[in-house]
């Protein structure tokens, strides 16, 4: 063994970059300092000249290296970083060419005992093989120089044959079971630590690489994912092949499938990278995936993954966007609904949305005020307002993601700026009046455009009369409720929401309004929802006669109307009349 060892890895990094700088520039150096030393030929004074440059560039070489091999070893070990970020653990080897040597001579008797196991499949060639994986066990084969020196020794066809044997459980191509994984691991872990050891540090072997990706069945393909963490850059590409092969049709558990989302799951920046890429995501989305793969706590294990690359500060933030971009369009689709039926990943969702309601607002906004300027930009232009509701939609099939979204519908309402905004531009001054307005107009368009948004998820989604009246009240009065607020007099639109008389006022009747609809068309119910907000201007004049205030001029009625079914009555009518009522 090798002695126990602590250091900073960005430290000893930076050491090691620092050595390759100087390596460098005695590189470039050394041939000015041999012509130099010609020209001069007896006049140079001697010394060591070149040699010394050689014997620098070898030191900073050789250093270098030492340091690499030591920070990657570490950072496959058990022991982990502590309060301060340093690495910690006894090296399984003294040197980088020691690991190197010892690689090749376990390489070397695994050839020689599978080989032997193949030509006599007897019990006791098939022990001897068991006690070299297992006397390679996992903390050599964290020694990435060891590991890549191992396989390369062991072969390439050899590690196909062994894996395939090792991974032959009972489902065949649905991979190892639970049970089966276990009855392996000690047989089968080393070959997949010494896969991620030396993957992660750059030194896994073209020829065992592909036969990775394109050789070895999947059922070993998964288990190991689930054996060892592989890095992202081998865990990315093998959970896309694994993906190719997710269909989960019948009754029989599909545990590659449930390896995969575990493995993605421990790792939420490759599930981020997995997500850019929406053909793949689609195949994994599939409500014959995530309603057929019947392994234990797989949609939990699914909801875990999508919450791990899609949270607010998770991983990348531009990958982390696009992989909620991509969510939106996959499961916009109707034919992916019934993955989010009765599923706990609607409510990561829900969740997850609130980061993302400003823009998805401006898309809305932009769309039904025919106003570009309102428009997020790149990369939001891969999501339509019509797909935006569809998604919201999926989600919503789930009950509680409606308090979810009112939560965050609130927030994103109270976080625009409405301080000195007013739908009348009440300021004395007639430029501070226009201001006044226009500030109302883009914050009460953003509102309602995210309100219109949520208003035809509620009208497509597939949900009973009390779920669908239970998240209309949740969602549908928060755009209307501060121009009402205005209207009446409340203490500016920064301040308290009157919802009770917003809810007399305005919620209420829209409600039950939106449950005649079922035997109305679209000219039906657009005449009725012009009714509807008769009446609601006529309540809001009596509340404000009751208060004492002035009635609303003809022209701030006409604003006034015009926010109420601009900001969600129009939006109400059009989702309503798509769906039939």
């Amino acid at each position: 063994m090798g002695d126990f060892v602590g250091m900073d890895p960005g430290g000893v990094r930076r050491l090691a970059s620092a050595l390759r700088d100087m390596r460098a520039q005695a590189a470039m150096l050394k041939p000015i300092l041999g012509e130099s030393i010609e020209q001069a030929g007896r006049d140079f004074p001697g010394g060591p000249g070149t040699v010394a440059l050689d014997r620098l560039i070898r030191f900073a070489d050789e250093s270098a290296a030492d340091i690499d091999w030591r920070v990657a070893t570490l950072e496959r070990m058990d022991r982990s970083r502590d309060g301060f970020g340093m690495l910690s653990g006894d090296l399984p080897f003294p040197s980088l060419g020691a690991a190197k040597q010892s690689g090749l001579v376990a390489g070397a008797e695994g050839r020689r005992l599978w080989e032997a196991y193949r030509r006599d499949p007897s019990g006791a060639n098939r022990q001897a093989l068991r006690e070299w994986l297992r006397g390679v066990g996992t903390t050599k084969t964290r020694d990435a120089e060891y590991a890549s020196a191992m396989l390369g020794g062991l072969g390439r066809a050899n590690f196909k044959a062994l894996v395939t044997d090792l991974a032959r459980g009972s489902a065949g191509g649905h991979g190892l079971s639970a049970d089966e994984l276990e009855g392996v691991r000690a047989d089968l872990e080393p070959i997949a630590e010494a896969v991620a050891s030396a993957e992660a540090a750059g030194r896994l072997r073209a020829e065992i690489r592909d036969e990775v990706l394109n050789g070895i069945p999947i059922a070993g393909l998964s288990a190991m994912l689930a054996l060892a963490d592989q890095p992202r850059s081998l865990l990315v590409p093998t959970a896309r092949v694994l993906v190719q092969h997710s269909d989960a049709q019948g009754a029989e558990p599909n545990w590659n499938n449930h390896w995969t989302v575990g493995a993605l799951a421990r790792d939420p920046l490759a599930m981020q990278e997995f997500m850019g890429r929406r053909s793949d995501l689609t195949l994994l989305l599939r409500p014959s995936v995530t309603k057929g793969t019947h392994t234990p706590g797989f949609e939990r294990l699914l909801a875990q993954a999508m919450n791990g690359a899609t949270a607010p500060g998770s991983g990348d933030a531009g990958l982390r966007r696009e992989a909620y971009i991509n969510t939106v369009n996959v499961l916009a689709d109707k034919n992916m609904w019934p993955t989010l039926r009765d599923s706990p990943l609607n409510r990561v969702l829900a969740e997850n949305s609130g980061q993302y309601l400003p823009q998805l607002a401006g898309i809305a906004a932009a769309h039904d005020e025919n106003a570009p300027e309102f428009h997020p930009g790149k990369p939001w232009d891969q999501v339509k307002s019509d797909t935006a509701g569809r998604f919201f939609a999926g989600v919503l099939q789930e009950p509680t993601a409606a308090p979810i979204l009112r939560d965050h519908y609130r927030a994103f309402v109270r976080d625009l700026d409405l301080t000195d905004a007013d739908p009348f531009g009440r300021a004395s001054d007639p430029a501070v009046r226009e201001v006044q307005r226009a500030k109302f107009h883009d914050a009460g368009a953003r509102a309602g455009g995210l309100g219109s948004l949520f208003l035809d998820g509620i009208a497509q989604a597939d949900l009973s009369y009390e779920e669908r009246r239970e998240a209309l009240e949740s969602l549908v009065g928060l755009p209307v409720t501060y121009i009402v607020n205005s209207a009446v007099g409340a203490p500016g639109l920064g301040g308290q929401i009157q919802e009770e008389l917003v809810n007399r006022t305005v919620v209420a009747p829209v409600v039950d309004f939106a449950f005649s609809l079922n035997d109305k068309d679209y000219a039906q119910a657009s005449v009725e929802m012009e009714r509807l907000v008769d009446t609601q201007l006529a309540r809001l004049a009596d509340q404000r006669h009751q208060d004492g205030l002035p009635a609303l001029s003809k022209s701030d009625q006409g604003i006034l109307r015009n926010y109420i079914q601009g900001l969600y009555a129009e939006s109400m009518v059009r989702s309503l009349a798509q769906r039939g009522g």
